[in-house]
């Protein structure tokens, strides 16, 4: 999934912060017997807030903005499916 979003274009007047991206697998919400895969990654931007939020809503993603530096923000995406046979997700 990380690499899958990363491919993902940015949208204009934005670029990746030198830190990468974060992946995550395992259960993050609810009681198991399911898998949650979180991918983080942080942006520098001259779009607004609701630019920002926008575009990612379409692919449910949390654009969170950095206090004291508007043009830095958070991007999460989580995805849920079914654990199978992952023992991180149970």
């Amino acid at each position: 999934m990380k690499d899958r979003l990363l491919a993902h274009p940015l949208p204009p007047e934005t670029s990746f912060n030198a830190a990468g991206a974060q992946g995550s697998v395992g259960v993050q919400e609810g009681n198991g017997d399911h898998c949650d895969f979180l991918v983080r990654f942080s942006l520098r931007t001259r779009l607004s807030e609701a630019e920002l939020t926008s575009y990612y809503d379409r692919i449910n993603g949390r654009v969170y903005f950095q206090d004291g530096d508007p043009a830095s923000a958070v991007v999460e995406v989580l995805e849920t499916d079914d654990a199978g046979w992952d023992l991180r997700c149970r």
